[in-house]
């Protein structure tokens, strides 16, 4: 996560952390201002397309910034929401694994269509103390994310729990296969063919720890309810958390907004 450069003890004391028997809840104070704040939206748009990326891209074309980004991140609707809503599940569980750096995958880079979210587990980041060296402390954090930012009778904790499930049942294997083809033709950042073969290869490697999470982020006003209908014993399998964010449909249009005005070079 370091070469998002985001400071994420900001957002780690913006979080209210919460444990229950069956889940996690986590309140954002303070999202419409947090998440423009101008290093974090930076950040977000990192995990669109880089520095070195929007550089060339300029030089290639002539284009401005905000055009080129444009043609990166999603439109309103359905896909932005859902992509914010991976991008708040990625920072807040790295803020929560404080002072741990994250290995991160920036899956949005690789998008075939903007328009379409990103293929394969939501959310992958590795913990790696020794890296680029294996270690029995190595983990990877896998995260299935839903987000509900307006009313209906759909239960994103429960679709959340269920497609979990398929990242424990073969999902996460393929799509650490599915990186590391990529990492042949595309520079992925820190996140290394080297180290994706480490994840890979779990027989030549020490074994490693998996957390899988089924992660809702959710409007506020709509908590209650979402949580009121959720099975009642959480998510036995993994870890459920349910993030609470005020006008959530708000923020996550100013965010993409702000997101098109980040680059100041």
């Amino acid at each position: 996560m370091r070469e998002l450069q985001v400071d994420l003890q900001i957002i780690r004391d913006s979080l209210g952390v919460t444990k229950s028997q069956t889940h996690t809840d986590v309140r954002v104070s303070g999202a419409s201002d947090l998440f423009v704040d101008t290093s974090i939206v930076a950040g977000l748009r990192r995990c669109y397309i880089s520095d070195a990326q929007l550089r060339d891209s300029i030089a290639l074309s002539g284009v401005s910034a905000a055009d080129l980004i444009a043609t990166r991140i999603p439109d309103p609707g359905s896909v932005m929401a859902g992509d914010f809503a991976e991008l708040v599940a990625a920072f807040a569980v790295a803020a929560l694994k404080l002072p741990s750096d994250l290995i991160m995958p920036k899956k949005w880079q690789l998008k075939q269509d903007r328009t379409k979210p990103a293929p394969h587990s939501d959310v992958i980041q590795f913990e790696m103390p020794r890296a680029p060296s294996a270690s029995t402390q190595d983990e990877i954090h896998c995260a299935e994310v839903k987000s509900k930012a307006t009313a209906s009778n759909m239960s994103q904790i429960e679709n959340a729990i269920r497609d979990s499930g398929r990242d424990r049942t073969g999902r996460l294997a393929k799509t650490l296969v599915w990186l590391r083809e990529r990492s042949f033709h595309q520079d992925l950042g820190t996140t290394t063919t080297e180290i994706l073969q480490r994840f890979i290869d779990l027989t030549e490697y020490e074994p490693i720890d998996k957390t899988y999470y089924a992660v809702a982020v959710i409007d506020s006003s709509l908590v209650d309810d979402e949580v009121a209908a959720m099975p009642t014993d959480g998510y036995p399998e993994g870890t459920l958390v349910v993030i609470a964010i005020d006008d959530l449909k708000a923020v996550y249009e100013d965010v993409y907004q702000a997101v098109l005005e980040a680059w100041d070079q």
